[in-house]
């Protein structure tokens, strides 16, 4: 709860709907299967590149499977300023992964999608918008009017 709680006062906070781009590097694939499987039950549609979405795929998560952006269009970044992508979860691991990482992380921020770049980060985060609809935020200036 308070990592939901942490979340929401920072922006963009967690969605509660929506899609999720999951692309992580081999040594996470497992893990992403874990919270692929966590935000499939919470009605997320799962995007992914090839290897993470065979992998997710292969463990019984319905994924879409999209381009990378070496690959051609409609890719990630695309995805994302169209605003089609709420959630991302990327890891890399390598030059190449690394760079195009670069230009997915930079268009989550400009288009304000919750971003993570550690698996941990994003299995707390599944585990937190699991929860958003029991979090309770109190306004710190809410107690306040009634003194006035």
């Amino acid at each position: 709860m308070a990592f939901a709680k942490a979340q929401a006062a920072a922006k963009p906070g967690l969605p509660v709907k929506g899609n999720v781009f999951l692309s992580v590097k081999d040594g996470d694939k497992q893990r992403a299967v874990t919270i692929a499987r966590d935000l499939e039950k919470l009605g997320f549609v799962i995007y992914s590149t090839s290897g993470t979405a065979k992998t997710l795929a292969d463990a019984g998560v319905a994924v879409k499977r999209i381009a990378k952006i070496a690959e051609g269009r409609p890719n990630t970044v695309d995805l994302i300023k169209n605003g089609g992508i709420q959630f991302i979860a990327n890891t890399t691991d390598g030059k190449r992964s690394i760079e195009e990482s670069r230009s997915i992380r930079a268009a989550g921020i400009q288009h304000k999608v919750c971003y993570f770049t550690t698996m941990a980060g994003a299995h707390a985060a599944a585990i937190a918008m699991d929860h958003l609809d029991k979090v309770q935020l109190n306004r710190l200036h809410e107690p306040h009017k009634t003194l006035a």
